[in-house]
């Protein structure tokens, strides 16, 4: 039996496992890797309190994702197949 996400430690696994997928993705790892050039080490802590943010609504994420994605879109265009896959990838690491 699956269980919810309880903490903040189920999200860091959770974000962990998403980004292991994510950055070998054939289809959006490229993105994080070749053009946002993501720094992981400062980027997943924040990933870690912007979900516990949205799953628990502590206040403790301070950030604009869409426009950071906006900005990223302009460098390399995104599309519902980036975005579908981004989802896949989320839900799997989610189950």
């Amino acid at each position: 039996m699956k269980k919810d996400i309880q903490d903040r430690d189920d999200i860091i696994k959770l974000v962990d496992a998403f980004y292991e997928k994510v950055k070998v993705d054939p289809t959006i790892g490229h993105i994080f890797t070749d053009v946002a050039h993501v720094n992981w080490d400062s980027h997943l802590p924040r990933m870690y309190d912007f979900w516990e943010n949205i799953l628990f609504c502590t206040g403790n994420f301070d950030g604009n994702p869409m426009m950071t994605h906006k900005s990223l879109n302009k460098k390399t265009p995104m599309d519902f197949t980036h975005f579908n896959r981004w989802n896949t990838i989320f839900n799997k690491s989610v189950d």
